[in-house]
């Protein structure tokens, strides 16, 4: 989850969370899911990231619940 970057550009909306497969280097996995949340004025950074980790928490939990395992393919 990055929220610097969308605060210092003003583009509150760009903050989110996504979720990639582990690799043996940082931040260069296959993106499997992305998330972002609804907003309401106001908001300032924390509100974004709590409302960021529900968002993607939910996200994540239908992801598990809907997908059977022989759909899971495992990349070593």
């Amino acid at each position: 989850m990055t929220l610097f970057w969308p605060f210092f550009m003003l583009r509150t909306n760009w903050a989110g969370m996504t979720v990639q497969r582990l690799s043996a280097r940082l931040d260069v996995g296959d993106i499997v899911h992305q998330s972002i949340s609804n907003l309401d004025y106001g908001d300032e950074l924390h509100d974004v990231a709590c409302k960021a980790v529900v968002q993607d928490t939910k996200d994540i939990s239908t992801i598990l619940t809907t997908i059977s395992l022989d759909q899971v393919v495992y990349h070593p």
